[in-house]
């Protein structure tokens, strides 16, 4: 069967895989009803083959084109995570914001409120805790705050970064949304249907049936957010005119480079939730490997004769060996020695780097072992073994390897859950 009459065959698939998800009961309520019609006159199946595989999203979206580009969206990260995982992704919701449609998490803001001002169904009290915990969550996930007073930096707010951020929708967060997409998210009424809402309906989620749910802003709001973010720093930094203008072509230079980069970082929130969705992996495990996702979508494959897609997956593939080896070889700090003779030490002098430039060094100062990066403050470390040693507050080691003819050839600083390996420069 070819792609085009697999995707014609996906569009009536699609329709009958939500049908089921969705109350379809002569005692279902006009709501309800109509929640069900218009999610079945939009919601499409978007096959696409992967290696010898077929797989498929859903996609709720309004417009032909935010179905286009959410297909394009997805695709690319269901591929790669079907290598790294080794299996179906799978099966999975995409809904594209609609141009001008509030983002999620103001819909939880307002349930929020309303729990503050006690106007909320008191059985409703575990579910206002788990919205509570997912909207720390996230805004941790985002990390932005205000002015950071040490650094003197503008950061920004995160309900001015959030409106272009996608995210799962998943637990109690997936009902309110439906709940909101029904009232056309007018606040007056969301407001009664949340004042109504009961434990019971708040459990009825029409989308369980699906592994996963993914809302993701309309790609216009990138746009917002930036023009948000130079008006922030233009008031916080109160330039003239000619550096005003200078710092507004600057950034029109740059805007492809970053809307590219935060383009990977919404992708990276559909890998890291499709791994939450389909692998039993530890937080570490899965933030490493996403980690490791984003950054190799950056790499231009060509520079090493790769195509983008092999370095992709032979990244995941490598990140994934590297967790097996921080599953198989659990971090334990060990004791301090009581003594030792700091000239022992002197062979692991000198210069460190994961590149050619050197970016830290192991150094020895008034019988006292450091390593330093850069020109930021020395860390101290004591002495574990001939070749170990452990930071003064015994969250990381530091470790140092030699070859057959006892030359130092690299250190290994080691945490909980991560570790980063440097070459001794010459």
């Amino acid at each position: 069967m070819n792609l085009k009459s697999l995707f014609l065959q996906g569009i009536a698939v699609g329709l009958l895989v939500q049908a089921p998800l969705l109350p379809g009961s002569m005692e279902a309520s006009g709501t309800q009803r109509d929640m069900q019609k218009e999610f079945l006159d939009v919601v499409e199946l978007a096959p696409f083959e992967i290696v010898d595989d077929q797989l498929a999203v859903s996609v709720f979206a309004r417009t032909r084109g935010d179905r286009n580009y959410a297909v394009r969206f997805a695709e690319e990260v269901l591929d790669y995570t079907y290598q790294s995982i080794n299996g179906s992704p799978g099966l999975g919701l995409v809904i594209v914001g609609e141009k001008g449609e509030p983002h999620p998490i103001f819909v939880y803001y307002q349930f929020m409120d309303l729990a503050e001002q006690g106007r909320l169904d008191p059985r409703l009290q575990s579910a206002i805790e788990e919205l509570d915990a997912m909207i720390q969550e996230w805004q941790d996930k985002v990390k932005v705050g205000g002015m950071d007073r040490e650094s003197g930096e503008m950061r920004m707010d995160f309900e001015t970064v959030i409106p272009a951020i996608p995210l799962p929708l998943e637990g109690v967060g997936s009902k309110l949304y439906q709940i909101a997409w029904v009232e056309k998210f007018d606040q007056q009424r969301l407001a009664r249907r949340f004042e109504a809402l009961t434990p019971e309906e708040l459990a009825s989620d029409d989308l369980s049936a699906f592994d996963w749910v993914f809302f993701l802003p309309h790609k216009s709001e990138f746009g917002k957010v930036l023009d948000k973010t130079i008006d922030a720093f233009m008031d916080h930094k109160k330039p003239n005119f000619f550096t005003a203008a200078a710092i507004r072509t600057a950034v029109f230079s740059f805007k492809p480079w970053i809307k590219s980069a935060f383009e990977r970082l919404r992708k990276g929130m559909l890998y890291l939730t499709l791994l939450r969705a389909r692998t039993d992996y530890s937080d570490s495990e899965k933030r490493a490997l996403t980690q490791r996702f984003t950054e190799a979508l950056e790499f231009d494959g060509r520079k090493s004769g790769q195509s983008k897609r092999d370095f992709v997956i032979q990244e995941l593939e490598d990140q994934i060996e590297e967790n097996l080896w921080f599953h198989e070889n659990p971090f334990k700090a060990p004791e301090p020695l009581a003594a030792y003779d700091p000239d022992a030490y002197r062979v692991f002098e000198g210069k460190y780097s994961k590149t050619r430039k050197p970016t830290h060094e192991f150094l020895i100062r008034k019988d006292k072992t450091y390593w330093k990066y850069r020109d930021r403050e020395p860390q101290l470390f004591f002495p574990a073994s001939e070749t170990l040693l452990i930071h003064e507050k015994g969250q990381k080691t530091l470790e140092f390897f030699l070859d057959d003819k006892g030359e130092v050839t690299a250190a290994m600083v080691r945490w909980k859950d991560g570790r980063n390996i440097f070459k001794k420069r010459r």
